[in-house]
């Protein structure tokens, strides 16, 4: 991996190029493949290899039990040279997309995210939402229906409108999370315990293992391999035991927000519905829809994030500018909302979006 960003920092490579040579030397990826300029850009963008480790949508140092393979610095240069080239590729495409749900549609035949697609008639481009295996296989595989994204969006957007003034849906949401994550640190703080018990085994395991190499009682080909057997899983076991530390921290039930705050979350979505403004669209879909199962043509449930934070009035709202930098903790509320009907309309039918 060393030898990619050297390459591509100190000797000014482009990621193809890279992909090329390490291809002609013989290098293949871990799946066997030839490289090519997207696995090049994937190491490239990869912070594990700085001796992190991704947990609860954060980067960790974790260099104790995940050694860095690259320099910060190095590391540094080769992002930099990304951003000037324009080869942050998967970033720019989420940022510069207009299909708003796009990694939050789920199909309920396969288990496969829908995609962007398009069709492009005499006049008009037709955006759609289609199922990944059906995209890529075939209805043969999924006969999931393709989905119009204009009249999906605006169900979507509509289903939210009632969640926001229904208090008794918002309290059974964060009733049903209390008793989750109540269950949930009482199995992390088990699963600790017993490790940190493994833990002591094993270093007194190895101890004993050391004493009896310096006592003469065991030879050095007998004790390194075993020790170098328990070292390895003391390696994981406090990687784990590091995990459900954080765990158990983050193990804590949401508040249920006042009336106010959600009459003002409420007139937020309103706004940004009546703007019609893409970018309002954009923020309104990234700041309250966790996930949306698609069932059919006529039926996607919906699953929303209430802010976590909404009592506190100086917080960005969804339809704020785009140059508002307030940050805001999310929880996602267990269970879906009512199902959200909708007639998907096509440019053969012209059908209507049906709320019900």
């Amino acid at each position: 991996m060393e030898r990619i960003f050297t390459t591509y920092v100190r000797d000014k490579l482009g990621a193809a190029a890279i992909a090329k040579r390490l291809t002609a030397d013989g290098y293949r990826t871990k799946a066997g493949n030839p490289w090519s300029q997207a696995a090049v850009l994937v190491v490239l963008r990869n912070r594990t290899y700085l001796g992190e480790i991704w947990f609860r949508d954060r980067w960790y140092k974790a260099e104790d039990h995940h050694p860095a393979i690259i320099g910060e610095e190095l590391f540094n240069d080769a992002q930099d040279i990304l951003d000037a080239r324009g080869e942050a590729t998967t970033h720019r495409a989420v940022a510069n997309s207009d299909y708003y749900l796009a990694g939050r549609l789920f199909c309920s035949h396969c288990g496969k995210r829908y995609l962007g697609t398009a069709a492009n008639g005499n006049k008009y481009r037709y955006r759609y939402y289609t199922c990944f295996t059906r995209h890529r296989y075939g209805t043969e595989h999924c006969s999931a229906d393709r989905l119009p994204a204009d009249q999906l969006e605006h169900a979507v957007l509509t289903s939210l409108l009632d969640p926001l003034t229904r208090s008794d849906l918002i309290e059974q949401s964060l009733a049903n999370t209390a008793s989750e994550v109540d269950d949930q640190r009482a199995t992390y703080t088990a699963e600790l315990a017993a490790i940190e018990r493994d833990i002591a085994k094993n270093e007194d395991a190895i101890d004993r293992y050391l004493t009896a190499f310096e006592n003469g009682t065991m030879d050095e080909e007998t004790c390194s391999p075993r020790v170098k057997k328990l070292a390895t899983q003391l390696t994981e076991q406090r990687a784990r035991r590091d995990e459900l530390g954080l765990l158990i921290d983050e193990a804590t039930a949401p508040e249920m927000p006042d009336t106010s705050a959600l009459e003002t979350l409420r007139a937020d979505v309103e706004a940004a519905a009546d703007a019609g403004s893409d970018e309002a669209l954009r923020r309104v879909i990234q700041t309250f829809v966790h996930r949306v199962d698609i069932t059919s043509r006529e039926t996607a449930a919906p699953t929303f994030i209430i802010p976590g934070d909404a009592n506190v009035p100086t917080q960005r709202s969804a339809a704020a500018s785009p140059g508002t930098t307030t940050e805001r903790k999310v929880r996602t509320l267990p269970g879906s909302v009512p199902s959200a009907g909708f007639e998907p309309a096509t440019p053969a039918s012209g059908g209507q979006c049906s709320i019900p």
